[in-house]
């Protein structure tokens, strides 16, 4: 009833949002908006204390965490699940936040319910790497790694989804609000190449899974006349990663794909969880009014 097209390339000639855009160039039948692009603006101060900071606290291994110490079997595979769009501007519009908020929200509350399957008890916060593209309006096809990343902590200690929203909101709003971006885009052109790949071999250990998003399209797209359904955005693992976290919009869904290595027990599990944390119901279906309203009282209290 369908099919799919892949587009490979390496990491160091485009990153995901450069290759969405040429992706929808090459493939699409008709032009698509893409991803979207930032303009480059001076950093604040406090963009620049934020990265700073958050340059520190890498340099510490995660704790509470065992089973993300485990030495990469350097055999991967991937898992994804879809959750309808609408349902997920739902929850954001409940919850005055955007709908990627909503998703790291998910995985706060998936990496909860993949811990307690092994370890029952208490869930410590988890802290991820999370990507954030530098392209600006005239690099839509420009070659090159244009992305930077920031220490996002999931709130999975929280008892409650609303709880884990706003812990979550409160991370991204300073991001947004200080013009981290910014900060780290000024300060990956001024380090030399082997200082950044020095830092990563401490971030590794410190932020063991990458989290990224990109939206493909939210307008309906056709490829050889037929009807766009999903998208994923795939990253293999490698230097010590033991899992990749992607978010892909397009098709009226987001879908959540795991790239994981074998080392990493019932990884294959994190994407079936976050589905049931934001959208209960089996079949994935959208909830109506009365989910609705449940989400708004959640996020109220």
């Amino acid at each position: 009833d369908g099919f799919r097209l892949a587009l490979r390339v390496h990491h160091a000639v485009q990153d995901g949002v450069g290759a969405a855009h040429s992706a929808l160039a090459l493939l699409g039948d008709a032009a698509a908006a893409g991803p979207p692009l930032y303009p480059a603006r001076l950093p604040r101060p406090a963009g620049a204390l934020l990265a700073a900071s958050d340059a520190v606290r890498q340099l510490g291994r995660v704790r509470g965490w065992p089973a993300l110490r485990a030495h990469p079997a350097r055999r991967t595979a991937w898992t994804s699940q879809d959750v309808p769009l609408a349902r997920l501007r739902q929850l954001a519009d409940a919850w005055r936040t955007s709908v990627n908020d909503v998703c790291l929200t998910g995985l706060a509350r998936a990496v909860r319910a993949w811990r307690r399957d092994g370890a029952p008890g208490a869930c410590p916060d988890l802290p991820v790497l999370v990507a954030m593209s530098t392209r600006g309006p005239g690099q839509r096809y420009a070659p090159g790694n244009h992305v930077v990343g920031y220490r996002l902590v999931l709130p999975s200690a929280a008892p409650r989804l609303g709880d884990a929203a706003a812990l979550v909101r409160r991370q991204t709003d300073a991001v947004r609000r200080t013009g981290t971006r910014d900060a780290r885009r000024l300060a990956v052109r001024a380090a030399p190449h082997r200082a950044g790949e020095w830092a990563m071999g401490y971030v590794r250990n410190a932020v063991p899974i990458g989290v990224s998003s990109v939206t493909v399209a939210d307008e309906e797209l056709t490829c050889l006349g037929a009807r766009l359904t999903g998208a994923s955005m795939f990253y293999d693992v490698h230097d010590g990663l033991l899992g990749y976290v992607s978010f892909t919009r397009a098709g009226g869904v987001v879908r959540c794909g795991v790239v994981y290595d074998a080392a990493l027990p019932r990884a294959a599990d994190l994407a079936r969880h976050w589905r049931q944390a934001l959208c209960p119901d089996p079949a994935g279906a959208e909830v109506g009014t009365a989910g609705a309203a449940e989400a708004v009282e959640e996020a109220g209290g």
